[in-house]
């Protein structure tokens, strides 16, 4: 069983254990680079817990998947940056695509107009997913950036957050009577 939740600041150190735990090429894709332990640990320590917002897959208490979303300061507070991180054995599964829904979900009804997300050109999945989402993709000499112009909040998109957080809730109660499992995540 799973829980898709936002992650509170004091939980960051469940993404870190997370993105610790890609493969090597996944490492690559996400951070458009190798990158070791300590850099890893450099950047989650970093993020500024004012701006960032972490959407977690979470599976028996540890992170999974990710979308992680980044408002810009000011005067850009109208836009974010988004990366999603899904590990191997979930790959090819819809774990990316619920993560970004729910991240633009957020980011709209937040007054987000415009989220961007950047990754190697060679990186396909992230471009489906860009894609899925009417990303308007700009090729940029081995990168590619894409661009999701967001509606402003409606009763809609306020109300599928909220069967979100709700679904979430029920999930992690429910967890707690599984047999032979702890407490939810």
């Amino acid at each position: 069983m799973h829980v898709i939740r936002t992650l509170l600041p004091t939980e960051f150190g469940l993404l870190k254990d997370h993105l610790l735990r890609l493969e090597p090429e996944d490492r690559y894709r996400r951070f458009q680079g190798h990158v070791d332990d300590r850099r890893i640990a450099t950047y989650v320590d970093g993020l500024d817990r004012f701006h960032a917002m972490v959407i977690a897959w979470i599976e028996d208490g540890r992170v999974r998947g990710a979308a992680e979303m980044a408002r810009f300061s000011a005067p850009s507070l109208t836009t974010a940056e988004l990366a999603v991180t899904v590990e191997g054995s979930l790959q090819d599964q819809g774990v990316g695509t619920e993560l970004l829904r729910r991240a633009l979900t957020i980011a709209r009804n937040r007054g987000i107009e415009q989220v961007y997300m950047v990754c190697l050109a060679s990186n396909r999945r992230m471009r489906h997913l860009a894609d899925k989402f009417a990303g308007r993709m700009v090729d940029l000499d081995g990168e590619v950036e894409a661009t999701m112009a967001l509606k402003a909040p409606d009763g809609f998109s306020l109300l599928q957050e909220a069967v979100d957080h709700g679904e979430a809730a029920m999930a992690a109660a429910l967890a707690r009577f599984a047999p032979g499992r702890g407490p939810a995540a």
